[in-house]
């Protein structure tokens, strides 16, 4: 469950005076991270509430049992720096 926020993200850009633009898919996404690349600006990107959370709960199991087949466990101690 999210908290609507309200807020239109172009008119945030204008009253900053920054570029603005929406984009809906990667190849978008793509585009406008490499165009204007010196410039200031807001990129919204939309996604799917309900396809996010099981994207990052796969990214959290799969970290979960990277770091289980390596033997570490939350009471292993931390490797020092200088070590």
């Amino acid at each position: 469950v999210a908290t609507p926020h309200g807020l239109e993200f172009e008119r945030a850009a204008a009253l900053f005076g920054l570029g603005f633009e929406q984009v809906a898919t990667v190849a978008e996404l793509e585009s406008a991270l490499a165009s204007d690349a010196g410039r200031s600006r807001i990129i919204e990107v939309r996604t799917d509430r309900d396809e996010n959370l099981a994207l990052h709960r796969r990214v959290a199991d799969a970290a979960l049992s990277a770091v289980r087949e390596l033997g570490l466990s939350r009471s292993a101690p931390a490797a020092s720096p200088g070590a």
